[in-house]
């Protein structure tokens, strides 16, 4: 009352004593003003007077108080489609007076010839509301989230008569929905958003019965006269499936906060996307619009979590949660640096059974370590769920049985040790269940090794998360001790270790199990005569030649090493296959999908194709660790020469053997690397510099999914060509010329500018091959010799590209500088938390080749440049693979994860990449935030249709549309209270006695007036009356503490 600085206090004598100060209480008896006029008084309204004060949280504790006009109320219940409005209409008015959602249900009604049904009490009662629908026919009811299901779970019988039910305030549950849209066919369910600043509802969803439950429930569309956009921090728009900043304008926008000026100022702002003088309301929401226009809630900008480096969206692993058949609500905190999720359940739930729900739906990092069951959610005043009340999280219970051999009793006190548990612990408790993660599985390996002398990995621990499972793992794998201190001689005794990159492309295929992710076909269309035992007899030439192309992998001390076979047991054999054209691309996809088993099978099949009419298409399928993208020239070179030799009748060896072989690169590279803990060593050197680097890198990108990320990658891909100007690369290089860098840098630049505007951040990590080729000697040997570079780039700031340009430029130089480093030792040195579901470190790779495509120019036919394909796999999130044949026109592919990405998502990436490229390159000093990356189809949605639409309302008031309603319907039913019912002319007419009564006491136009009642009839004619005389009510909840009010 103080902050509104109300100067009449509207109230009934039971309840004037709870408010006593400088303003003028007006107390009303239970019969009315002993004479008066009831006619309406037809004072000069308009639709920007001031008709209530709402209060809200401030930040500082103290409530701030909005100004709402007859405006913001008459234009979100008029002019409408998102529900049914009517004289048949029944509303539910059961949210507390100090709601936003109070006045939606009491005017929804009123508005239109409805009939408004008062709760009696302050709070929404479940069992009241339940009574009150059935007895009067509701057929509208508006709750909040938390409430929608409580009542689908309890109190369905709730909706018999309901044919409209929204849902807002917090996240919809798509499994509630679903419940309700299967025992209640016919409802119509539309989920809200809107804060109290736009008054109540600014978008809706009307949601779809489906067979299933939706994954997620947008929350809609805006409300006609009403406006939402998504910026980006320069006020900017985003694209469609870009995260931004929710801000929102149109005729529901309330003038602002009550005696906060500097608040007001900067959460209502220049709009600059709409007509001269309109504002702008900053909601704090972070949202995104999707491709057909829907607005979908990516929670609060201030409300994210983050652990461990991992941004966390809570509603994420709430709706994950939710999607359990016997979860009814969910919510999640943190405690202590670890995620703690509560739940309420139809019937008691294992917390283990809960886990292994999660486990199928969402990354390890995201399952909560702590599952505390309560009886149902604590509510703050508003309906919103109360985390200051919830209890401290429970540990899950341990399962009580004690070690029964030594190794599982020492597996259990490494594990308290780790974990530094203070508590049992049992063998069959989870590592990750009782706090572990992927740092501590690290550390826990570690201590396996020194202790048992057996080497784990991370993915062990993962597999086999108790000590009971782990102890069974380690007696099957007696015969393979923790590694010793590597000696180049002994290694040479044996068998030749795996190379570094090798070792990589091993862990990589162990983990991903029956993937061909890593495979690499390669195509040559032929036309002419192919003898085909000729090329058989030649491919086994290029194999003796090059080891790698008949080489297997053994482990050995728990690491993979090299067995070359001898030529004569490692022979190819050339499958053919006879196949119509239209059939072929099919064909070679099939054969593409094959998976290698690297320890039995040598990397490499071949197939010829016969299309017939001397047409035939030669595929060689080669598993990445026996080859690279520099390869392919030595091979197909090798391979020629080869097919002339046979074709002309040459026996014995005909390829002369290397001077080197890759199993010596393997030796050598170990030798000159040195160990990780000489400190004068390389290998050492380089990890110290990418330590330093990639300290505190993002574990993953912000871009926007179209799915959620899955706990485990299914490395499904797709893809989308790139082609990006006939004469780009030519501009490239003339940039990169004049800036001292590379066209490798111009594209690596241009690529984080364009993703910082698609919403991936500021702080990115792009993936990129180096050849590794690093001596002379390797130059023509086939094998995998590339390495991979973490380029780390910040882009904040609104740089100009031409500044960004320069300090990639240097990160680039610094990375290649420290390319000896192989990727797996810089993430064994870096231990960033490891998930099944991406790629460590970055997600995001680009790779560039210059120069011309190889060919197979076998003798006596024609052959097309080599080609590579598709086999359908992704192994990145986002793969750019570009390339520039004859040094002008720059083309590629993007390669996409199905998972998480649509067709239509990837080829917008794409375009937005171009057209970055393109602006960047006409002008280099253009500022990131001014980059365009909108089509103009996009922003006249943005800015039009999918930002709101507009139609003539007039300037009516409440006042007015009310009073209009009464003319029209004097004789129908306005207000149920208990079991008075009130008509149209009779709550016209008292409010009218009453109105005339108070503006004889001093209240009216611009004036502020507190309304102190039960809620009741007599309450609502006191409401009605405030603002009959031109004032503004502010509603005041007898519930609340004396101090409050």
């Amino acid at each position: 009352a103080e902050d509104a600085g109300i100067g009449h206090l509207v109230t009934d004598p039971s309840l004037a004593g709870r408010l006593e100060g400088p303003w003028e209480p007006v107390r009303r008896s239970r019969e009315d003003p002993p004479e008066g006029s009831s006619e309406n008084l037809h004072l000069p309204l308009t639709g920007d007077d001031v008709a209530c004060l709402m209060f809200t949280s401030g930040s500082t504790g103290r409530p701030k108080g909005i100004l709402s006009s007859h405006r913001n109320l008459v234009s979100t219940l008029t002019a409408q489609s998102y529900g049914t409005f009517g004289p048949d209409q029944v509303h539910l008015q059961c949210s507390p007076v100090s709601w936003d959602a109070f006045s939606l249900e009491f005017w929804g009604a009123l508005l239109h010839g409805g009939t408004t049904v008062l709760q009696p009490g302050q709070k929404p009662e479940p069992a009241l509301i339940t009574e009150l629908a059935q007895r009067h026919h509701v057929t509208m009811l508006q709750l909040s989230a938390s409430l929608f299901n409580y009542l689908t779970d309890e109190h369905p019988e709730a909706f018999t008569t309901v044919t409209t039910a929204y849902t807002g305030g917090e996240a919809a549950s798509p499994t509630h929905i679903h419940t309700l849209h299967r025992t209640h066919p016919g409802i119509t369910i539309t989920n809200g958003y809107g804060p109290a600043e736009s008054m109540g509802f600014t978008t809706t969803h009307t949601i779809t019965p489906t067979p299933e439950p939706h994954t997620q429930v947008p929350i809609g569309s805006p409300l006609t006269n009403k406006t939402a956009h998504i910026l980006d921090p320069h006020l900017q728009l985003t694209p469609p499936g870009v995260t931004g900043d929710l801000y929102l304008a149109g005729h529901g926008l309330a003038h602002g906060y009550h005696h906060r000026p500097d608040t007001t100022a900067t959460r209502f702002i220049p709009n600059p996307h709409g007509p001269r003088g309109s504002r702008l309301y900053r909601t704090g929401d972070l949202a995104h619009f999707d491709h057909h226009g829907n607005l979908h809630y990516d929670g609060r900008a201030d409300n994210q979590i983050k652990i461990r480096g991992f941004r966390i969206e809570p509603a994420e692993i709430e709706n994950a949660l939710l999607t359990h058949p016997h979860i009814t609500q969910a919510t999640l905190t943190t405690h202590h640096q670890h995620l703690a999720a509560y739940t309420v359940s139809d019937q008691p739930l294992d917390p283990q059974e809960i886990r292994r729900h999660l486990t199928n739906l969402l990354p390890q990092h995201l399952i909560p370590t702590h599952l505390t069951p309560l009886d149902k959610l604590p509510l703050t005043p508003n309906g919103k769920i109360d985390t200051q009340a919830l209890p401290t999280p429970q540990t899950t219970p341990t399962s009580g049985r004690p070690p029964r051999t030594p190794l599982e009793k020492t597996l259990v006190t490494l594990i308290v040790r780790v974990l530094e548990k203070t508590g049992p612990v049992g063998i069959d408790d989870g590592f990750f269940a009782l706090g572990g993660h992927s740092l501590l599985a690290a550390r826990l390996t570690n201590l396996i090794a020194d202790l048992l002398g057996v080497r784990l990995t991370i993915r062990d621990v993962f597999q086999h998360p108790t000590a009971a499972r782990l102890a069974e793992h380690i007696d099957a794998r007696k015969g393979s001790p923790a590694l010793p201190a590597l000696a180049p001689s002994q290694e040479q005794e044996g068998l030749p270790p795996a190379s570094f990159a090798q070792r990589r492309l091993w862990m990589l295929a162990d983990l991903d199990g029956d993937s061909a992710a890593y495979n690499v076909p390669l195509v040559v269309r032929i036309e002419g005569g192919v003898e085909a035992e000729a090329l058989q007899t030649a491919l086994n030439d290029v194999m003796e030649r090059h080891a790698p192309l008949r080489t297997v992998f053994e482990t050995v001390d728990g690491r993979p090493h090299q067995r070359v076979l001898p030529p004569g047991t490692a022979l190819l054999s050339l499958t053919h296959h006879r196949v119509e054209a239209d059939a072929l691309d099919r064909e070679m996809a099939a054969a593409a999908r094959h998976v290698f088993d690297l320890r039995v099978e040598v990397p490499v099949r071949a197939t010829l194709f016969d299309l017939g009419r001397d047409s035939r298409v030669l595929l060689l399928l080669l598993h990445h660790i026996a080859t690279d993208g520099a390869s392919n020239r030595a091979l197909f070179t090798d391979l020629a020469h080869a097919y002339e030799a046979r074709l002309t009748g040459d026996s014995g060896r005909v390829l002369d053997p290397l001077p080197v072989q890759y199993s010596d690169y393997a030796l050598w590279q170990q030798k000159v690397l040195g160990s990780a803990d000489d400190p004068a060593g390389v290998l050492a050197r380089e990890l110290g510099y990418w330590r330093e680097k990639l300290t505190g890198l993002p574990q993953e990108h912000s871009l926007n999914l179209d799915r959620p990320r899955p706990a485990t990658a299914s490395h499904r891909g797709g893809q989308v060509p790139l082609d990006l100007g006939s004469d780009l690369f030519e501009r490239i290089g003339a940039l990169s010329r004049a800036q001292g860098c590379t066209p490798f840098m111009v594209v690596h630049a241009a690529l984080v500018a364009a993703l910082t505007r698609l919403g991936a951040g500021t702080d990115l990590a792009i993936g990129s091959p180096v050849a590794g080729r690093n001596d002379e000697g390797l130059r023509d040997l086939v094998g995998f010799f590339v390495n991979t570079l973490v380029l780390r780039t910040n882009t904040a700031g609104n740089l100009t590209f031409r500044e960004l340009l320069d300090h990639v430029r240097s990160t680039d130089l610094d990375a290649f500088a420290h390319q000896e480093a192989p990727f797996d030792l810089v993430l064994d040195a870096l231990n960033p938390t490891r998930t099944l579901s991406r790629h460590p470190l970055f997600q995001i790779c680009l790779a560039l080749e210059t120069g011309g495509v190889p060919v197979l120019d076998l003798s006596g036919a024609r052959s097309a440049p080599v080609e590579t394909f598709s086999n359908g796999s992704a192994k990145f999130d986002l793969e750019f693979l570009l390339r520039s044949d004859d040094g002008e026109r720059l083309h590629g592919t993007l390669l996409f994860a199905r998972d998480l990405f649509d067709a239509t998502t990837a080829r917008r990436t794409a375009e937005v990449f171009g057209t970055v490229l393109h602006q960047v390159l006409a002008d280099p000093d253009q500022r990131l935030a001014e980059l365009e990356v909108l089509s103009g189809e996009e922003r006249e949605l943005l800015t039009g249709r999918w930002a709101g639409t507009t139609v003539d309302t007039g300037d009516a008031t409440l006042v007015e549309r009310f009073e209009e309603q009464a003319a029209l319907h004097p004789d129908r039913t306005a207000l149920i209270d208990g079991d008075r019912e009130i008509t149209y002319a009779e709550l016209n007419a008292t409010a009218n006695r009453w109105a005339h009564h108070l503006r004889s006491r001093g209240l009216g136009r611009g004036a502020m007036a507190g309304v102190l009642f039960e809620r009741g009839v007599r309450f609502a004619t006191a409401l009605l009356a405030v603002l009959k005389t031109g004032a503004a009510h502010v509603l005041l909840d007898p519930d609340f503490p004396d101090e409050r009010l």
